[in-house]
């Protein structure tokens, strides 16, 4: 379908991530028990696809993730390292206070 003439061609953005409350209205154990596993799919999704990107907004979630999934942590560098999977955001020393 061609467009109006002097009508632009709007874009659209989905962006998959993910964001936990942290402690507001479960535990932080809780939001690690559902939240770590989200990582984890995300990386799955990664490697299968390679035009796939991922946004971790709270680098909070990084150390826990690679605590408990150390054999990940390879993975995990080398799709930050190629820019596929981009940590943004605070609450390492910033809280996260909505």
């Amino acid at each position: 379908m061609d467009q109006a003439p002097g009508r632009r061609k709007d874009t659209f953005y989905i962006i998959p991530h993910t964001h936990w409350e942290g402690a507001l209205f479960k535990t932080r154990e809780a939001y690690l028990a559902t939240g770590l596993p989200t990582i984890l799919r995300a990386l799955r999704l990664l490697r299968a696809h390679p035009g796939y990107r991922f946004v971790l907004d709270q680098v909070c979630y990084v150390k826990p993730f690679l605590e408990r999934y150390p054999e990940e942590e390879a993975t995990f560098r080398a799709l930050v390292a190629e820019g596929r999977l981009a940590i943004v955001g605070g609450t390492h020393v910033m809280p996260d206070v909505n």
